[in-house]
């Protein structure tokens, strides 16, 4: 996946480094619509370089994503499920979230 891909994206901006470690950035989706708690999402990490001769080069993550990757939200919450120590350890807020996605 690239980001010319005729897939509908979203495109999370870095605007920092991740614990102010160069090379490290993470990125989450958020305010997820109930209707799309089972719908697939799939991320794939890249850096766009702009250097001063005005040239701009891609550089994907070497963890490019696979198609078959793709996980829906409710997916994920009942993974965490299935771990009951990791679970059970969640604050019940977190938990609450965590059983709000997969109950769906």
């Amino acid at each position: 996946m690239t980001i010319d891909s005729k897939y509908k994206f979203i495109d999370v901006k870095n605007s920092g480094w991740l614990n102010n470690q160069i090379g490290n950035y993470a990125a989450a989706v958020v305010n997820i619509d109930k209707s799309n708690y089972t719908r697939e999402f799939i991320a794939t990490a890249y850096a766009q370089i702009h250097y001063q001769d005005g040239s701009v080069e891609t550089i994907y993550g070497s963890e490019g994503a696979r198609y078959s990757d793709s996980r829906s939200v409710s997916y994920i919450a009942k993974q965490i499920k299935l771990d009951s120590n990791y679970y059970n350890s969640l604050s019940t807020t977190n938990k609450n979230i965590i059983d709000r996605f997969a109950n769906n």
